[in-house]
């Protein structure tokens, strides 16, 4: 296992992702990239995803792609080049505009990563906001269209009216076993799934 480092522009390197993560150093946030070998390579996290953001990827999706990351010229005179990320064969991804759907991922607060801040970039000055973390209230994924990817979110009424559903259920469940006279679980589950059939045909829920 090695730490590669990139800092002149027209360097550049093809991988294979074995793990990506974001991690924590003294410069702020780093996404940490290891290919199949454990060699590793550190990104400031604003340079890697605004580079991610341009092939339609989150940190967490890089796992299993074979990407070319490259030093790439600055124009500026004394500035340090830009970081590229790149698919490696043509026609990898889709456009930017069918973009995925925001990652819920957290990174994690971690400590000093031995060999993560020993060669500052002008970027790691910068500050990070952290992802943010998963919604308060519950989603439902709905079936997309053909190249459509949307978070359907449920509203209130609807949860509230599955809640009441299953208590319901789980309260008809509790009375037969107390009142049939069935011992067996299986004949118990069974006789209630038919009364709350039958109920339901005859519009009492």
């Amino acid at each position: 296992m090695a730490i590669v480092k990139l800092q002149n522009a027209g360097e550049s390197l093809t991988w294979l992702i074995k793990k990506a993560e974001v991690v924590a150093g003294n410069y702020g946030n780093q996404v940490k990239f290891e290919n199949e070998d454990g060699d590793i390579l550190f990104i400031p996290h604003d340079s890697a995803q605004r580079q991610l953001d341009r092939i339609n990827l989150q940190v967490v999706d890089c796992v299993g792609e074979t990407l070319t990351i490259s030093r790439d010229p600055n124009p500026k005179p004394g500035s340090k080049p830009y970081w590229g990320i790149r698919p490696a064969g043509p026609g990898d991804r889709q456009p930017a505009e069918t973009r995925r759907m925001p990652s819920p991922y957290q990174p994690p607060s971690i400590g000093k990563v031995k060999g993560l801040d020993d060669f500052p970039d002008e970027e790691y000055g910068r500050s990070v906001q952290s992802p943010s973390g998963p919604p308060d209230e519950p989603e439902w994924v709905s079936t997309p269209q053909p190249g459509e990817k949307r978070v359907q979110t449920v509203s209130a009424s609807n949860l509230e009216k599955k809640v009441q559903l299953t208590n319901a259920y789980c309260d008809l469940l509790k009375y037969v076993k107390a009142n049939s006279g069935l011992t067996d679980e299986n004949a118990i589950q069974a006789a209630t799934a038919t009364l709350w059939i039958a109920f339901d045909k005859a519009g009492l829920r």
